[in-house]
C-alpha cells in the first residue's frame, strides 16, 4: 500500500479460479509492477473480487466498470467470463480530469483485444490447459507492454489518452470520391476471386494510417487496424517519403521474448517481395500468422504494402496448407500491383497532406458507433487548447460516454458525438 491507499498497478485475474482460503493471489494471471508481494497481490484482487461480487448483486447484467475513491481510482474491464483486467490509478498519477475512466477501460479493452486476435479465447486456453501455466506465459506479455506504455509518463500512453478528441474508438476513414471508391473494390474483388474465392476470405486496405475499406465487421475492422498501425504500418508524415521508411528496419523496443506472433511496435519489417515480416530471423519469413476474428473464426493474416499502400488479407486456413507460400504470395502480389499503384497516385494526390480534409477553426470528434468510424481534429490541432478547456472537454466526453452506456444498456441505439471546443457558427460536420 501506498501512503493513500493502494499502488499504481495493473494485474490481470480469473475469478472462477477455485484456491483455498488466503491463498487469493493464485487467481493473478499477471500483475505489474514485477516484485509485488504475494500479500499485495492477494490484497488487489481481493478487494477487485469483492467489487465485482458486490455491486454484480445491484446489476447483473451490467458489470462493474470503475471505482472511484479519494486517492485513487479502480478501472475494471471483462475481458471474458470471470476474466477480468483491473488498473488501480492514484490521482497523483492520472486524475480523472485529466483522463476519462472511459478512456482507461479503453485501454484495457485494447489489450485484450489485441492478445484475442493473435491468441482466441483466453477461457478455451484454460480449459485446455486448466492449471493455467500456459494461460500465464501468454497473458503476461501482452499486459507487460500495456504495462510499460502506462509508465512512460505524458511520453506514454497517459500522454495520449489525455487527448480527449483522439478518436481511438474507432478507424478513421478517408472521404473518397466514387471512382476512387470503385477502384478500391476492383483490387478488393481481383484477390478474393483469385483461386476460385477459396483463398482470400476478407481483406482491409489502407493508406497511409488510414482506412480506405473493409469486408470485416466493424469490431473486428476496429481490432485489426489497431494491430496494423501499432505493428505493420510505419508512421509517416506523407506519401513522398513512404517507400523510404517502408525499407527501413525497424527496431525492436522490447527483448522479451515473444508469445506467438510479434505484436509489438517494432517486430515486423518490409520483405522483399513487398509483403511485411518479422524482424526476428527466428520466424519463418512466409509465415502467415493465425488471428481470430470476434466470433472465434480463424484465418492466416498476409500484409502486402506496396508504397503507401497497405492490404491486409485473411487467407481461408486449409488453402493456405495447399498452396505453396511462396507462390501464393507472388501471384497474388502480381494480381493487384498494376493497380494498387494506380490507386497510390490517385490518393497521394488528393491527400498529399494527412490533414487535408481537416475541417478549420474547430477542434472536434465525430463517431459513427455503428459503423465505428471517426473523424477527428489533428494532434498537432488539440494541443492548442488550454488546460481548462481539456478538462471541461473530458467533462463533456464523460458525460456523453455515461449517457452511451445508459442507452446500451437499456437496449436503444447508441450513437453519439463529442462536438467541437472553440470555433463557432455550424457544427464541423454540418452542410
Amino acid at each position: 500500500m501506498s501512503q493513500h491507499g493502494p499502488r499504481f498497478s495493473l494485474f490481470v485475474f480469473d475469478k472462477a479460479q477455485i484456491v483455498k482460503e488466503g491463498e487469493e493471489e493464485k487467481k493473478a494471471l499477471c500483475s505489474f509492477p514485477e516484485g509485488m508481494s504475494a500479500n499485495q497481490i492477494k490484497g488487489a484482487v481481493g478487494l477487485a473480487e469483492g467489487l465485482i461480487t458486490f455491486t454484480a448483486v445491484f446489476s447483473p447484467r451490467n458489470p462493474c466498470e470503475v471505482m472511484h475513491a479519494e486517492h485513487h481510482r479502480q478501472v475494471f474491464y471483462q475481458c471474458e467470463q470471470d476474466l477480468w483486467s483491473v488498473l488501480v490509478i492514484p490521482h497523483e498519477v492520472a486524475s480523472p480530469s485529466e483522463v476519462r475512466d472511459g478512456a482507461l477501460q479503453l485501454l484495457l479493452k485494447e489489450t485484450y483485444e489485441v492478445y484475442q486476435l493473435l491468441h482466441g479465447s483466453m477461457r478455451y486456453t484454460l480449459q485446455e490447459e486448466p492449471t493455467g501455466v500456459k494461460l500465464r506465459q501468454m497473458v503476461v506479455p501482452y499486459f507487460s507492454d500495456l504495462w510499460s506504455r502506462l509508465t512512460a509518463g505524458r511520453k506514454g500512453d497517459l500522454g495520449v489518452l489525455a487527448n480527449g478528441l483522439s478518436g481511438r474508438e474507432g478507424t478513421p476513414l478517408l472521404p473518397l470520391a466514387r471512382s476512387t471508391t470503385l477502384l478500391a473494390q476492383s483490387i478488393v474483388n481481383l484477390l478474393q476471386s483469385a483461386y476460385g474465392g477459396k483463398v482470400v476470405r476478407h481483406s482491409m486496405m489502407l493508406y497511409d494510417h488510414q482506412l480506405v475499406s473493409s469486408g470485416l465487421f466493424p469490431e473486428d475492422t476496429v481490432v485489426l487496424y489497431r494491430f496494423a498501425l501499432r505493428c505493420l504500418v510505419p508512421t509517416v508524415t506523407n506519401a513522398t517519403t513512404a517507400s523510404l521508411i517502408r525499407s527501413r528496419l525497424a527496431r525492436v523496443t522490447n527483448n522479451m521474448p515473444s508469445a506467438g506472433t510479434p505484436f509489438r511496435q517494432g517486430d515486423w519489417k518490409l520483405g522483399g517481395d513487398m509483403y511485411v515480416v518479422p524482424v526476428d530471423a527466428a520466424y519463418n519469413s512466409y509465415a502467415m500468422p493465425l488471428v481470430f476474428l470476434q466470433n472465434g473464426t480463424s484465418y492466416r493474416l498476409l500484409t502486402y504494402q506496396q508504397e503507401a499502400i497497405t492490404i491486409l488479407m485473411l487467407l481461408d486456413n486449409e488453402a493456405v496448407q495447399v498452396h505453396q507460400g511462396a507462390l501464393l504470395r507472388k501471384q497474388l502480389a502480381v494480381l493487384v500491383a498494376s493497380r494498387v499503384h494506380t490507386l497510390e497516385a490517385t490518393l497521394s494526390e488528393h491527400f498529399s497532406s494527412s490533414n487535408r480534409w481537416h475541417v478549420p477553426g474547430y477542434r472536434y470528434l465525430f463517431i459513427d458507433w455503428p459503423f465505428r468510424t471517426v473523424r477527428c481534429s489533428p494532434e498537432n490541432k488539440v494541443s492548442t487548447l488550454s488546460k481548462e478547456s481539456f478538462a471541461l472537454l473530458n467533462a463533456v466526453r464523460t458525460d456523453v460516454e455515461e449517457r452511451a452506456n445508459h442507452e446500451r444498456h437499456a437496449g436503444r441505439a447508441d450513437k453519439f458525438s463529442a462536438g467541437k471546443v472553440g470555433g463557432g457558427g455550424r457544427g464541423p460536420l454540418d452542410p
